[in-house]
């Protein structure tokens, strides 16, 4: 079951066509356009403030609520609690680097990094994919797919693995592969056949058949995933009672992340 209060929107405000968020969409049928997932806020029940979920530290038995993700899932409605997979991605926390500070020149008490090396797969990828396999399994997913050379691989095929709910299918290109994180991704803790890497040629053989779901086509997801993503690290300032820094880094990759990042702080900072 999905929220009443969840839908797809085309992004391209002349089209602005709307979806349920039931469908499976790579892209808005009607103009081609990406499809963005939005929320009726206005019918919803939101948090106050931050200080709403530090109740959530003290529920550590509860997987979703031990997860660095869906602990703040009522920022992202999209499905129930209890439908939300985890597989306890987000501990990361926040930590001071006068070290690193010192080396680059600023004040020793002002540089904090967030580790994402600590999450499953080693990857701040993670974050993400939690949310796409979750809409995976709302639209009954045997296998989930993507094209990658490098973290998202790794973090699908060990979502697929941990979870057994469905097979992880990887595209790989020619040449430009991390190939530590693609043998990450072959020794992933999955059942027999559970992760099948293979080349873009038989992509339409694969895909046509069978119920697979592209989460690098579910973007729309990880992207307001990623827009959720800095809500727990500005928690974390907010717990320590610091001010958010007014410049924050991240790796780039696709730089899918950076609009999702950028408009959680934007929300915040209004």
């Amino acid at each position: 079951m999905t929220s009443n209060h969840a839908f797809q929107k085309c992004i391209d405000p002349k089209c602005a066509a709307t979806f349920s968020v039931d469908e499976t969409l790579t892209a808005c049928p009607k103009c081609g356009n990406l499809l963005d997932l939005q929320y009726e806020w206005d019918k919803l029940a939101l948090p106050k403030n931050l200080a709403y979920f530090e109740k959530y530290w003290s529920q550590r038995n509860i997987p979703q609520r031990f997860s660095g993700v869906w602990r703040f899932q009522e920022l992202l409605p999209f499905t129930e609690l209890e439908n939300c997979l985890t597989i306890g991605e987000g501990q990361t926390l926040l930590q001071q680097a006068p070290g690193v500070a010192e080396y680059v020149g600023m004040q020793t008490d002002k540089l904090f990094l967030q580790y994402e090396g600590m999450n499953p797969s080693g990857s701040f990828k993670d974050n993400g994919m939690v949310a796409a396999v979750t809409h995976a399994k709302m639209m009954g997913a045997t296998a989930a797919a993507c094209a990658s050379t490098g973290n998202t691989s790794a973090s699908l095929a060990l979502y697929c693995g941990v979870t057994r709910l469905m097979k992880a299918v990887i595209f790989i290109g020619s040449g430009k592969i991390a190939y530590g994180k693609l043998s990450q991704a072959l020794d992933a803790p999955h059942h027999a056949g559970a992760c099948l890497v293979i080349r873009p040629a038989k992509l339409q053989k694969l895909l046509i058949p069978h119920r697979v779901l592209g989460v690098l086509a579910k973007k729309k997801l990880l992207i307001r995933r990623q827009r959720l993503g800095k809500i727990p690290l500005i928690f974390q300032f907010f717990r320590i009672r610091i001010r958010l820094p007014g410049v924050r880094r991240r790796p780039g990759g696709f730089r899918c992340l950076a609009p999702g990042i950028q408009k959680s702080a934007d929300k915040i900072n209004s």
